[in-house]
């Protein structure tokens, strides 16, 4: 099967054997749909730890075409989103049944390979069916909500004034789930307006620190305030700990929300997304999606086909 994985001088496309039948309680899925993101441009270099050969993508849906002995809850041919981060499950926190806090967890397209590729297997409890009245794009598109929706776990009041600084649709769409639960007083700002803005907030949000840093945004929090670290930069960024510290802020990581809930999110019409979903490449066309891959439409790669084939 053909696969793009990671290497020095960027992805490549590669031929890799068909993948066997699943252990007894994964999943085999013909991808249909990936998304191409911040973490695959890093990845697609050998960043973020992920090594040469590496088959990259973790946004991604598609069609379950073989279950293992034990899985009795999901059936072929069913439509599923995945998500991309899996549980050790050999830590105290995996072992004591708390998955989500999982010490060592790993991430398809990264830890693991991805999605970027005709069919993957992936354990069961990754994976989430959506409705048929989603489209490929959008049933891919539901782990970059889920990650969005990671925002409403921190501790944020609605009542309260809020920042979310980036320039792309990872921005827009924080904004817009933000607002499909109800925070009412949410602005959104590019870095250079955020640099220069005078007003305070009671909770800011990074939605890019590789490019922005994190210095400015301690500057529009108020005292006491909240700043949600939403990013995963590839490499270390600063940090102006002193003064975090004397204005008492509170530094707080989001990671993932909940799958099911952003699946009903897009599929019950209370989240737009249609505007932020680009064009689709085939496969071969990877280089060329790589490259206009812009931060503001989503751009997608479809294992049999797409623009250009």
């Amino acid at each position: 099967m053909r696969a793009l994985v990671a290497s020095y001088e960027g992805a490549r496309m590669v031929h890799r054997p068909a993948l066997p039948a699943p252990a007894p309680t994964d999943v085999k899925i013909a991808v249909r749909m990936a998304g191409i993101c911040r973490t695959d441009r890093y990845a697609a270099r050998c960043q973020l730890d992920c090594p040469p050969g590496r088959i990259l993508g973790h946004e991604f849906a598609g069609i379950v075409t073989a279950v293992g002995t034990r899985v009795t809850d999901i059936q072929l041919g069913t439509r599923v989103s995945v998500n991309p981060l899996l549980p050790c499950l050999r830590c105290a926190s995996c072992t004591e049944g708390r998955a989500m806090a999982c010490e060592a967890p790993q991430f398809l397209g990264v830890d693991l390979d991805g999605a970027f590729t005709e069919e993957i297997i992936v354990p069961q409890t990754a994976v989430f069916p959506v409705p048929d009245v989603l489209s490929w794009a959008e049933a891919a598109y539901v782990e970059p909500v889920a990650a969005a929706l990671a925002v409403c776990d921190a501790p944020l009041s609605r009542e309260t004034r809020g920042l979310i600084v980036g320039d792309g649709r990872i921005a827009t769409l924080t904004e817009r789930v933000l607002s499909a639960h109800n925070f009412q007083d949410i602005i959104v700002a590019s870095s250079a307006d955020a640099h220069h803005m005078t007003d305070r907030f009671a909770f800011v949000i990074e939605t890019n620190a590789a490019t922005d840093g994190l210095c400015d945004i301690l500057d529009r929090v108020e005292w006491g305030g909240t700043v949600v670290l939403k990013s995963r930069p590839a490499a270390p960024i600063r940090l102006d700990l002193a003064r975090a510290v004397s204005r008492r802020l509170q530094l707080v990581g989001v990671h993932y929300g909940d799958f099911s809930a952003a699946i009903d999110l897009i599929a019950g019409g209370r989240l737009e997304i249609g505007d932020l979903l680009g064009p689709e490449y085939p496969l071969s066309a990877h280089e060329r999606a790589f490259a206009e891959d812009n931060g503001r439409l989503k751009r997608f790669l479809v294992p049999d086909g797409g623009l250009g084939e």
